[in-house]
């Protein structure tokens, strides 16, 4: 199941987040033909912050949690896939622009972009793609629970 919570961070650490997006240390993931993505982990308070808000509104984390901002170029577009069997739920926050591009989940529904509205999903192989068509940056927050012996991956949602 597919589930999304509109307003999911606190209004504070959702602005302090977002107003802080060129300030992190960004790392180059991938490229396509047309843009690239860059990712960035966030400190352990922060993520602790974005935990507390998870566990409240959506429910217990399950395994090890991580958190990170990633940055999609315009043109930047990353394939139908599924996401790595050592993630056990997959979640993302939609943070800037104000309009954007959301997640094509195929036999599903896509679940159009909005800031700060949180989409998450018990990793069950669910087909999903997601991609940049605006002319400014795509971010978001990436939030990975992952089994507890794996490696943080970069993500894949």
């Amino acid at each position: 199941m597919i589930q999304t919570i509109d307003d999911f961070l606190p209004a504070w650490l959702w602005y302090w987040i977002a107003a802080s997006k060129n300030e992190y240390d960004y790392q180059h993931v991938d490229s396509c033909e047309s843009g690239s993505k860059h990712e960035a982990m966030l400190s352990d308070r922060v993520n602790m912050s974005i935990r507390e808000a998870y566990e409240e509104k959506v429910g217990k984390v399950q395994g090890q949690f991580f958190c990170s901002i990633v940055k999609a170029e315009p043109g930047y577009w990353y394939p139908d896939h599924a996401d790595h069997k050592s993630k056990i739920v997959s979640s993302v926050v939609y943070l800037w622009p104000d309009d954007g591009d959301g997640t094509h989940f195929m036999k599903h529904h896509d679940v159009p972009w909005q800031t700060n509205r949180l989409v998450t999903w018990l990793n069950q192989g669910q087909i999903h793609s997601y991609r940049n068509t605006r002319n400014e940056d795509r971010y978001t927050l990436n939030l990975y629970q992952l089994t507890a012996n794996s490696h943080l991956m970069v993500e894949e949602t």
